[in-house]
């Protein structure tokens, strides 16, 4: 599963794409615009190291003021790391 989440990180997301950022399956956290794919560059955010795993696969994302901290009464987020939504669903949530 690590290694499909990795993958799909480094495969399926493109420049332009627009991303969802959510926090729970209730929440929209945030919404941006890929600016830079995914890379991998161990020496970028060291703080953030748990112990046994580093944080070093990133893709630099141009975030928008708004939405933020928008929250749902019900669930509407899958919890899977990655996956597409359609257009409707997404003026849904953003509206």
């Amino acid at each position: 599963m690590f290694f499909r989440m990795i993958w799909d990180f480094f495969h399926s997301i493109k420049l332009g794409d627009v991303i969802l950022a959510r926090q729970g399956t209730k929440k929209l956290a945030a919404i941006g615009t890929v600016i830079r794919t995914a890379y991998h560059d161990p020496s970028k955010n060291l703080s953030a190291d748990s112990g046994w795993f580093t944080f070093a696969n990133h893709l630099d994302v141009r975030w928008d003021d708004s939405p933020r901290d928008k929250q749902y009464a019900d669930p509407v987020f899958g919890i899977q790391t990655l996956y597409k939504t359609s257009e409707e669903k997404f003026r849904v949530l953003v509206g």
